[in-house]
């Protein structure tokens, strides 16, 4: 908890309610302490997609569109793209898109270390690659929207630096294009 926090703004930003929270951490009243650490069970469970506010996950200028979501042709074989790849230079911070939770962190072979964050109904984005050594939130924390996640890294292939920016929903990738305002 941080000075001026509340536990109606709380609930709000966690997708939850008063309730829930008080029950969780055995509160027997609304008054809660700067550095108290809350117990959220069931973070965004309420939160409806109309209600989310989305943000581009970087501060830096919005670079070229290097690989665009959707299908693309490889020779003779289509193949899908899950998301969109925009060209950043190593060292580009990136930020939360949303409130969420920080639900992944971690190597995937074709797109170096990732972060999934869970935002609530049915939504989750998915960053990288990043540098592991500037990411410091731990696994199932709270993250804020415009929260500072990590600065990218050298991708695992090629030469061009980029930020892989995906939207699922409901475990599906969809158009990013919310994301990239």
């Amino acid at each position: 908890m941080r000075s001026g926090d509340y536990l109606g703004r709380i609930a709000a930003k966690t997708g939850t309610t008063i309730t829930e929270i008080k029950s969780a951490n055995k509160l027997k009243s609304d008054l809660i302490r700067p550095g108290q650490k809350l117990k959220i069970n069931r973070p965004f469970h309420r939160t409806r997609a109309r209600s989310i506010k989305w943000r581009r996950p970087f501060r830096a200028p919005k670079g070229e569109i290097l690989r665009k979501y959707g299908n693309h042709k490889n020779g003779r074989v289509t193949l899908p793209r899950t998301g969109t790849d925009i060209r950043m230079p190593v060292g580009t911070i990136l930020v939360s898109p949303a409130n969420g939770v920080l639900r992944y962190a971690g190597d995937q072979a074709e797109y170096g270390y990732l972060l999934i964050i869970e935002h609530g109904a049915g939504f989750a984005t998915v960053l990288g690659p990043f540098d592991p050594e500037s990411v410091t939130l731990p696994l199932n924390s709270f993250v804020g929207r415009n929260q500072v996640l990590g600065k990218t890294a050298a991708p695992p292939y090629g030469n061009q630096p980029y930020a892989h920016i995906e939207l699922r929903l409901n475990n599906e990738a969809t158009n990013p294009r919310r994301l990239l305002k």
